[in-house]
């Protein structure tokens, strides 16, 4: 970079020659003079992020282009006080190689990750393409996804566990209502009870089917024994009756089991 009057006012400047050759002889030099300020406005015109941002620096270690004018035409090296990452990138673009890096940017105050890509000028110089992005904003997807990752994770395992909670609640329901229906028709049978009691389970899962079997079967089984009670007692009576010395009535009702 140098300074050069252009209508009167010095204007920083860089110039970009190629030699021209015309059947291997040289036959004369292009030139290509192009302010500073060009490359400013091209590092600006890329948006990166929110705060991120682009630099240009040339093979001699100038910066070419930045958004902060106060660094164009200064050293690269001389801004970050010779940083060793800063070196590395420019001493491996030399030889065309890309560099990444994490550092606190001087420009925007937070830590940053660099990209530093090298391209070629002429045939052997290569310059430098900075990227800079702040960690927060580069890895602010990703935290996003982390974090909705792991609050639907949490919504998954209570979501879960309710309907756990729910299936052993229903689950303790239905065993206690089969389990107090059986009880109750065990007292039924063993005289404690004059009454048995269906098993409210309306469900139609397989504790409803065995419900809705347990009891028919037990409405089956009082009926029986109300007929079979039914016929003791007729049989006690006609007995009573017989041994008073009467012998025209006859047993007309036959057991449940016939």
């Amino acid at each position: 970079p140098y300074l050069y009057p252009v209508d009167g006012v010095k204007v920083l400047m860089s110039t970009v020659a190629i030699p021209m050759y015309f059947e291997e002889k040289f036959i004369g030099t292009i030139g290509i003079d192009v302010t500073l300020d060009t490359f400013s406005e091209m590092a600006n015109s890329i948006k990166i992020y929110e705060n991120g941002y682009t630099f240009l620096v040339d093979h001699h270690g100038f910066m070419l282009g930045h958004y902060k004018k106060e660094y164009v035409g200064k050293k690269l090296l001389d801004i970050v006080n010779n940083d060793a990452d800063y070196t590395k990138a420019l001493t491996d673009a030399k030889q065309g190689k890309d560099y990444t890096y994490i550092k606190h940017s001087i420009a925007t105050k937070k830590d940053s990750y660099y990209y530093s890509k090298a391209f070629k000028i002429g045939k052997h110089d290569y310059w430098n393409f900075f990227v800079s992005v702040p960690i927060e904003e580069y890895l602010d997807h990703a935290n996003f996804i982390k974090n909705f990752s792991i609050i639907a994770g949490l919504i998954a395992v209570f979501l879960v566990a309710i309907v756990i909670f729910i299936s052993i609640k229903k689950l303790n329901n239905n065993v206690s209502a089969i389990s107090e229906g059986l009880n109750n028709f065990f007292r039924y049978l063993n005289k404690e009870s004059e009454h048995t009691k269906s098993i409210d389970i309306k469900s139609e899962d397989e504790f409803g089917v065995m419900a809705n079997s347990i009891n028919e079967n037990v409405e089956k089984i009082r009926v029986s024994m109300e007929q079979d009670n039914t016929l003791i007692d007729d049989v006690k009576g006609i007995v009573n009756y017989i041994s008073q010395g009467y012998l025209d009535k006859r047993i007309s009702l036959i057991p449940s089991s016939l």
